[in-house]
């Protein structure tokens, strides 16, 4: 009796049509949606401009103090989403022992250039050290782990408010700040937007900018890009690299100007020229000699060449002790 019923599903599963199947398909899909959880439609908040000044971005490192504060506390939680962001602080850690020891300041940039001093007295571990301070420091050897996503929306909204309540601005004005602030840091990561050429670059590129708002947020441009964990030089680090180019500079200019006759180095480059000068008139004359085997004119024009290369030499030797 078994047996014809199994015939007739292997019929029915052959003959259904596959756009049943795609519609059994879509009918489990929208079962599981209606029970998956969906994340809420936040309104967009209108940004409301704020004039930046020193006072407004005194504010604005509250609210990313306040904030911080938060995320660390929330990474004390013991569940999926306390574990994640304990993995983002420490990630943000090292991000920021990363970047000052690119701006080769802090204490690790100081235990790197012990590391150095003990490489060149042959320290052969000190090289082996050297690499394990730098990968230590790696953030992009913190694994982040998974969690749930309206988790971490929920979370992050929540440091957000207590980031806005920190800075005693709006959510309008928050809005404002966070999408001027951190892109003129960024800017000015590199160069410190030093002259009046790069800030005014920086402010042609959005009509809500002006010159005083972004030499205002130069003046405190490393201690932002600290708390924003962007990439930066300190004046230190600009001014060497400037005297840098400008000596680099400075021997283009002597080397397209010619040797300087009143250095002992620069006297018998330009004697040394003269001589083979000399020996690239004389080359016909040399070339003439030597192919009917002349030696006594070949002795000669040796002499001679070596009489004018100690004339001149000669020239140049007051100046070796000086």
């Amino acid at each position: 009796m078994r047996r014809p019923f199994l015939c007739i599903a292997v019929l029915l599963i052959v003959m259904v049509p596959q756009s049943l199947f795609a519609q059994l398909g879509g009918l489990r899909r929208r079962a599981q949606e209606a029970v998956t959880p969906k994340p809420a439609q936040q309104a967009a908040v209108q940004p409301v401009p704020v004039t930046i000044t020193d006072d407004v971005l005194s504010r604005y490192m509250r609210g990313l103090a306040a904030r911080e504060r938060a995320l660390r506390e929330k990474s004390r939680e013991n569940s999926d989403i306390g574990r994640y962001f304990a993995a983002v602080v420490r990630r943000d850690s090292l991000q920021r022992r990363q970047n000052e020891y690119r701006a080769e300041t802090g204490p690790d940039w100081e235990r790197a250039q012990q590391l150095r001093a003990a490489m060149m007295q042959g320290d052969a571990s000190a090289s082996r050290s050297l690499q394990e301070l730098e990968s230590s420091i790696d953030p992009s050897k913190v694994a982040i782990p998974e969690a749930d996503w309206n988790a971490q929306r929920e979370g992050n909204q929540k440091m957000d408010s207590i980031a806005i309540d920190g800075s005693g601005f709006n959510a309008g004005q928050w809005a404002f700040i966070i999408d001027e602030v951190p892109p003129i840091v960024a800017a000015m990561s590199h160069d410190g937007a030093l002259t009046d050429s790069m800030v005014n670059g920086i402010v042609a590129v959005k009509q809500t900018r002006s010159v005083p708002q972004v030499i205002a947020v130069r003046a405190r441009r490393v201690e932002l890009a600290r708390a924003l964990l962007v990439r930066y030089r300190t004046d230190k680090m600009i001014a060497a690299e400037a005297a840098r180019e400008e000596e680099a500079a400075r021997e283009q200019r002597n080397t397209e100007a010619g040797p300087d006759p009143r250095t002992y180095n620069g006297c018998m480059a330009i004697a040394m020229k003269l001589v083979g000068d000399s020996m690239a008139k004389r080359q016909p004359e040399i070339d003439a000699a030597a192919a009917r085997n002349d030696v006594a004119k070949l002795s000669e024009i040796a002499n001679q060449v070596a009489a004018f290369q100690q004339k001149n030499t000669d020239k140049c030797a007051p100046l070796l002790n000086q």
